[in-house]
């Protein structure tokens, strides 16, 4: 497993936001996307709102407006119920306290006909419109706690992107569980044409020998997230809380820019106090911030010197010199379609032979990118 590190790039600022604005210490920064994942309890909260109950609204809405000061783009949450105490149904009413408008999808790991249902989701903008998703049962245990909830089951929680695939799951207690989950999911990556991210609470940790890190996930995933711990009492200073990136076919389409297991007191936009995260779960929410490489925009000097011009089923170069150009088209998924080369008195591009969809046009002199321009062919 390649472990990004990323103390090195945001060491001095996180020392020196302690004692600045811990909200700034986490501001997202501009052009980037913002995974989180974030085990929460149920929302039963770990300090003197709890009250022995997972019925306080209080609670609930504390984990949303954790969720709104750190504005994710995507988020797997772990543990939640739907139709159980007080026939709630958490995600959404996480996603409601949010304030965001996000896509929500749920999936059911373990069922009680009495209780209702136990399970993991996510949340995601409609910036990334989700064209599918899967759910599948992987191995787990009997376990109490309280209240009572009994898993003989696991979930792997997926969603489907344009550009990605984005993965909610909660590994089971048990080693040998664990293990067989990890082999499940990487079977998994042998069907799916994207890069992968996986998010969650692994029970088990990167820094401990003989679990899922070391049978399964070092060989096939980075460690894109941060490696403090993710547990919020002050007495379990585990890492077990991850995201992952699976690098699909060595294309480095996102690179991984920083990451925060966040702690202290969060400001929340239009609140006038501050919630303190380690009382809204007994683990820390996860953040990590990638940024896509196959991302697109014109730079000043595309602006100035190149206009693109799409007419009858065909691209028109404008400002181009009499070298020559080497043009590529993309799919929005990164999968290269055709390739050819441009100059002054040359300066058309074919679409007829494109199916109707969203496109990307990289434009090149040499070594150097001219231009990355988005289109549509109708």
């Amino acid at each position: 497993m390649r472990i990004i590190d990323l103390k090195k790039r945001i060491g001095f600022f996180f020392l020196l936001s302690i004692y600045l604005n811990t909200w700034a210490q986490y501001e997202k920064p501009e052009g980037v996307i913002r995974f989180m994942t974030y085990n929460v309890a149920y929302c039963r909260g770990y300090d003197g709102f709890q009250n022995g109950s997972k019925t306080d609204i209080y609670n609930t809405q504390r984990i949303g407006k954790i969720i709104k000061a750190l504005n994710p783009d995507v988020v797997a949450l772990q543990e939640l119920d739907s139709a159980n105490i007080n026939n709630r149904y958490l995600l959404e009413d996480i996603k409601n306290a949010s304030g965001i408008d996000y896509q929500m999808v749920y999936g059911v790991s373990d069922y009680d006909a009495y209780a209702g249902n136990y399970g993991n989701g996510i949340l995601i903008k409609k910036d990334f419109p989700v064209l599918g998703v899967k759910r599948m049962k992987l191995p787990g245990t009997v376990y109490g706690s309280e209240p009572p909830i009994k898993n003989n089951s696991r979930l792997l929680l997926r969603v489907m992107t344009e550009k990605f695939y984005f993965m909610c799951t909660h590994l089971d207690l048990d080693t040998e569980q664990r293990i067989n989950s990890g082999s499940i999911i990487n079977n998994e990556l042998d069907y799916m044409r994207k890069p992968s991210f996986l998010a969650g609470d692994m029970n088990d940790s990167h820094r401990w020998g003989g679990g899922v890190f070391t049978s399964s996930f070092n060989e096939t995933w980075d460690l894109y997230s941060t490696t403090d711990y993710t547990i919020s009492l002050p007495d379990n200073q585990n890492t077990i809380d991850y995201i992952l990136y699976h690098n699909y076919k060595n294309r480095n389409e996102y690179s991984a820019v920083s990451s925060y297991a966040v702690r202290g007191k969060l400001d929340i936009p239009g609140e006038s106090y501050p919630i303190q995260v380690e009382y809204a779960s007994d683990h820390l929410p996860v953040i990590l911030d990638v940024k896509d490489n196959f991302s697109t925009g014109l730079s000043e000097s595309c602006l100035s010197k190149v206009l693109v011009q799409q007419r009858d089923n065909q691209l028109s170069l404008y400002g181009l010199s009499d070298f020559s150009y080497t043009y590529f088209v993309y799919s929005m998924a990164g999968f290269p379609i055709c390739s050819g080369t441009v100059r002054e008195n040359e300066n058309l591009i074919p679409l007829d032979f494109l199916e109707k969809g969203l496109y990307i046009l990289k434009l090149m002199q040499g070594e150097q990118t001219i231009l990355n321009w988005k289109f549509v062919r109708f």
